[in-house]
């Protein structure tokens, strides 16, 4: 829509969580009056401006995942800087079992977020459209965000909610994250429906004789999937549920047999 049709008007620029522009610029109110739009300039078919729309939203939700990935080493990394350089009531904040849970709990978050961001990834090379994955990482990966530089700030103390360290920025756009590109609500409401109609399609199910697809292809070299491997020395698998595995080489199989 050419901003300079007639009837097209800026109402205001709204601010948002205290400040005059958000994430990514100004976010602003408009009025349309009677606007007309050239047919040249629709975009697909008429009435299909929800499904383009769609299309450009799931790779960019799994975008945001990743730079919310970023945004939380950047957090920690300031975190446990900042604990082993801040001395307080007699050592410092790295010292202090409270302050060594945040920087458990963080490690932990990100450590989590990454993985659940790589299998998504993943789904997505594969020509999956990953709607649950995706899901998945936008919900969880926002709740992680916001837990991760709350941590920060919190250890940082009044000096985390001053302008004086990025925290307080990436503070205000770890709240953002939950609302943008769908709520939270949203999109556990579309994981629930996809996973009601088809608990398979779940991306945390484990492979197994209940799941076999999702075991992982054979490699050479490697011995039979079922029965004992022939004349192999030193062999150091065992059978687990009518299969033979080696432990050393084959442990994402064996776990996915649990």
């Amino acid at each position: 829509m050419p901003t300079d049709s007639p009837g097209y008007t800026v109402v205001r620029s709204v601010p948002t969580l205290g400040t005059r522009h958000s994430v990514t610029g100004d976010h602003c109110e408009i009025r349309l009056t009677d606007v007309r739009v050239p047919a040249t300039n629709l975009l697909g078919a008429r009435g299909h401006g929800f499904v383009i729309a769609q299309k450009r939203l799931g790779p960019g939700r799994i975008f945001h995942a990743m730079r919310w990935l970023g945004q939380m080493q950047r957090a920690f990394e300031l975190m446990v800087a900042w604990a082993n350089e801040r001395f307080a009531h007699g050592s410092r904040l790295i010292d202090k079992g409270e302050i060594q849970r945040y920087i458990a709990e963080s490690a932990t978050d990100i450590f989590y977020h990454r993985a659940a961001l790589i299998n998504a990834a993943e789904a997505v090379d594969r020509g999956s459209p990953a709607r649950i994955e995706i899901g998945m990482v936008k919900t969880r990966g926002a709740a992680l965000l916001h837990d991760v530089v709350d941590r920060a700030v919190q250890v940082h103390g009044a000096l985390g909610l001053t302008p004086d360290t990025p925290l307080e920025t990436m503070y205000r756009r770890a709240r953002y994250a939950r609302i943008y590109d769908g709520p939270d609500e949203v999109h556990r409401a579309t994981i629930a429906r996809l996973l009601g109609k088809d608990i398979t399609s779940s991306p945390g199910r484990s492979a197994g004789p209940h799941n076999p697809e999702a075991l992982p292809s054979p490699r050479p070299g490697d011995p039979p999937r079922r029965g004992r491997p022939p004349g192999r020395k030193g062999w150091r698998g065992r059978e687990i549920g009518g299969r033979w595995f080696d432990p050393l080489r084959k442990l994402t199989t064996t776990i996915g047999e649990i």
